[in-house]
């Protein structure tokens, strides 16, 4: 073989290695693209679980300020019944002991 045969012929080998590179690079980087999108989905689906436990949290929040709320006007009225009460029992007394 001459020079120029050989020389073509490695020529032609290391175009065979950049295309198989190429190749394989391609396919990486589509399995890349893959895993790309399927991560990008998982955390459009992880905020969007985010936004609904915020928002459950915000809902329980009002909820339980809404029945502390409730309690603390029924113990009002409780002590303003019994405040009542005694007034009443005062009054008795004060009366019996005319």
């Amino acid at each position: 073989m001459t020079e120029t045969t050989l020389n073509l012929a490695e020529l032609e080998n290391r175009i065979q290695k950049l295309i198989s590179l190429h190749k394989e690079l391609k396919l990486k980087a589509e399995k890349l693209d893959s895993e790309n999108q399927r991560l990008k989905e998982e955390l459009k689906e992880e905020k969007e679980k985010a936004l609904m436990m915020q928002e459950g949290f915000r809902k329980m929040k009002n909820e339980e300020k809404n029945v502390a709320g409730e309690n603390i006007g029924q113990l009002k009225k409780k002590i303003n019944d019994i405040i009542s009460e005694i007034d009443k029992s005062v009054m008795l007394i004060n009366e019996q002991s005319k």
